[in-house]
């Protein structure tokens, strides 16, 4: 009798893990090419993005790179883009024993190649867009995402993460002088509302020099409340460590 529930137990719980599939995410990076970032802080934007994104990246992952610039949403441009989902891992020659060592294996060199190829995309990039530079439309940006937020997935789950300063400085907003929490409240009531569902946000400012503190907070404070207000999950936000995003990359649940 022991033995029979032993092993109604056991199919019972192959049944249930069979049934699981692991969660998908659809990475969404937006990248600051505004001549107000120094250029030591966008080199460790991209190094963020190959280092602690991509190899973070499952097999069923994928991520596009957007520009943050005068131009983000009249000129949009896909820098990068990579969707692990579209390629194989397997083949039918593989040893069964062997089988998920050798997938892990092909999908890591799969990785690293696709990295090497990052460096001189970014460049270009950057390059490229030189003379869109000298304004920044992160809320453009943010508006672009939504051509490429996948809210039909039941599995996958939207990850935006933007690398700025977070200064707004377009033609419609600027926030050079956001500088307490009353600025913060009044450009919060002037700005236009944002929709951007089923999405967790991340952002990384990088250390700049000379950046004066009391604009960081005011900042802080108007982005926090705005994603609040418009009922966008912001998870972190930070000039430094990427700790919270690496735990929801590499912490990933299987529902």
């Amino acid at each position: 009798m022991k033995k029979i529930v032993l092993f109604l137990i056991s199919i019972m719980f192959l049944f249930f893990s069979c049934g699981k599939k692991e969660k998908t995410y659809n990475i969404i990076c937006l990248v600051d090419f505004s001549k107000s970032i120094p250029q030591n802080v966008i080199e460790s934007y991209k190094d963020i993005i190959k280092n602690n994104v991509v190899k973070s990246m499952s097999f069923t992952d994928r991520m596009i790179v957007l520009p943050i610039d005068y131009g983000s949403q009249t000129n949009a441009t896909e820098i990068y883009h990579i969707d692990f989902a579209l390629n194989s891992y397997e083949k039918d020659m593989d040893s069964p024993a062997q089988k998920d060592r050798i997938k892990k294996r092909r999908f890591d060199e799969s990785k690293d190649s696709l990295i090497k190829t990052f460096d001189s995309l970014y460049y270009a990039a950057l390059s490229s867009r030189e003379k869109l530079s000298k304004k920044t439309d992160i809320i453009g940006a943010l508006k672009e995402t939504r051509r490429y937020l996948d809210d039909k997935n039941e599995d996958c789950e939207n990850l935006i993460i933007l690398f700025s300063d977070m200064v707004q400085e377009s033609d419609k907003y600027n926030f050079t002088s956001l500088r307490n929490t009353k600025d913060a409240e009044r450009f919060l009531e002037k700005t236009e509302a944002m929709e951007i569902p089923k999405t967790k946000v991340f952002v990384y400012t990088g250390v700049i020099q000379d950046f004066p503190p009391d604009q960081y907070s005011a900042l802080k404070t108007y982005w926090t409340e705005y994603f609040k207000k418009y009922n966008i999950n912001l998870l972190e936000y930070t000039s430094g460590g990427t700790s919270i995003l690496e735990k929801t990359l590499t912490g990933r649940s299987k529902e």
